[in-house]
């Protein structure tokens, strides 16, 4: 009698927390809840996956994902999204939204699904019966519910909607917790292709430096591991990617993606990790296909990396970089620059205009580099302006302007890529980071 009761107690609890864990999800998925904006419907039609260099349709709907990695910039863009996209006026500072985010790494991943999923499929085209009692419901239909699965619809559902798998460790180098790398990164699954999206440097656990510290200023090298023994990787990134690589692996196993292109990007660090892994991924053979870094260190290795990234990738590692980023100019001994420099002029001056396949910045000692000789110079004042901030790396060294590096100027620059017969199927241009300042004269970001 006793055991019988103890069974009951157990399976009464067990009930109770399924319930509870029932409720949560609901919960977040009626705090995310957006109409969702008929332009976004399966937009990822136009994606093509077998895109050779830069696709400028595939850039913009990748650094849109490479945005909304970061916590305050998804969690604004949904605010905005359920204010019938409206800014968000309520809103003080970008100091009081990071201090009062709905989105944390915790709901991280169904926010994120929540806000992109439909880019992957038209949610209209799943099959439904006429009487649900011929088939049974899977689950019950409700507002918060993106859809209520039939069984005749989940083979429909698998070979149309995306999986979204995140991926995120964290580890400290001392009991202070000061210094420590924390990857994040979402794999995105889809019948013919696979996306790693890669997010930038962040808090760790409120503390703002941790990653800075533990991760980015980590520039010493190490030797790499597995396929890429021979060559030396930056410390930090390496060992922010060792944290991950297991588990990064055994997520795309359960993918298929051995017979999937798979395309990498991400802003920033997030930018250095994609490069890193899409190497280390195709030297194991899995089908990388192409790197769009945006906003990212020009090194991540030493030469024998670079060349070995060469013979594995040719063309295929892209970096993007904007006006004076300072980010993008980091440089350290012993490191070589990877991948092709892709440089966006500015936008105020000259319309976000690319320049592809340019050269690395140099700091020049000749005294008419980059500027008009007198003798016959007919070289127009915009030419050289546009040579000296492309080339010169002291443009980017002083002032040194974060405020470029925020990766709402690569979503615009990516936009301004596009035709007006591909803006017209593709998702707008949300401008919903309402604290970028265009002035480099402005104040910082933040600040209001």
């Amino acid at each position: 009698m006793r055991s019988e009761l103890v069974r009951s107690v157990k399976a009464f609890s067990f009930i109770i927390i399924l319930s509870a864990i029932y409720n949560e999800v609901v919960a977040q998925k009626a705090l995310f809840f957006f109409e969702t904006p008929k332009e976004e419907i399966n937009s990822f039609r136009h994606f093509d996956p077998n895109a050779e260099g830069i696709n400028p349709v595939n850039s913009f709907l990748l650094v849109k994902m490479s945005q909304m990695m970061y916590l305050e910039q998804l969690d604004y863009q949904l605010r905005f999204l359920q204010n019938d996209r409206k800014p968000v006026s309520d809103i003080p500072s970008t100091v009081w939204l990071r201090k009062n985010l709905k989105v944390t790494d915790l709901n991280f991943a169904e926010a994120y699904k929540r806000r992109f999923q439909h880019y992957f499929y038209d949610p209209s085209k799943m099959p439904a019966p006429e009487r649900s009692e011929d088939v049974g419901l899977v689950c019950n239909s409700t507002a918060v519910f993106d859809h209520c699965y039939w069984q005749d619809s989940i083979q429909w559902a698998h070979e149309n909607m995306p999986e979204f798998h995140f991926i995120h460790k964290t580890e400290y180098w001392d009991n202070k917790k000061k210094h420590g790398i924390d990857p994040e990164l979402i794999v995105i699954s889809t019948k013919t292709y696979i996306l790693i999206v890669f997010r930038g440097t962040d808090k760790v656990e409120g503390n703002e430096w941790s990653e800075w510290t533990g991760t980015d200023f980590k520039i010493g090298q190490v030797r790499a591991g597995g396929s890429l023994m021979k060559a030396r990787i930056h410390k930090g990134f390496w060992q922010s990617f060792d944290l991950i690589r297991d588990e990064l692996i055994r997520t795309l196993d359960r993918c298929g993606a051995h017979n999937k292109k798979i395309w990498l990007t991400g802003h920033s660090l997030g930018g250095a990790m994609s490069m890193l892994t899409g190497v280390y991924l195709k030297s194991l053979n899995y089908p990388v296909q192409n790197v769009y870094a945006f906003a990212a260190p020009k090194v991540v290795g030493d030469k024998k990396f670079v060349k070995i990234a060469d013979q594995l990738l040719p063309g295929k590692i892209h970096r993007f970089e904007y006006y004076l980023d300072p980010i993008a100019l980091l440089w350290a001994p012993r490191y070589k620059h990877i991948g092709q420099r892709n440089w966006f002029d500015s936008k105020s001056l000259d319309n976000y205009k690319l320049h592809t396949n340019v050269k690395e910045r140099y700091i020049s000692l000749l005294p008419y580099q980059f500027r008009r000789h007198p003798f016959g110079d007919k070289r127009s004042k915009t030419e050289m302006r546009q040579k000296r901030e492309m080339k010169n790396g002291l443009m980017t060294a002083v002032p040194f302007r974060f405020y470029y590096h925020n990766p709402q100027w690569y979503v615009e620059a990516a936009y301004n890529l596009l035709t007006e017969e591909q803006k017209a199927v593709l998702p707008g241009l949300d401008d919903t980071f309402p604290y970028l300042y265009e002035s480099a004269k402005g104040p910082m970001v933040g600040t209001k």
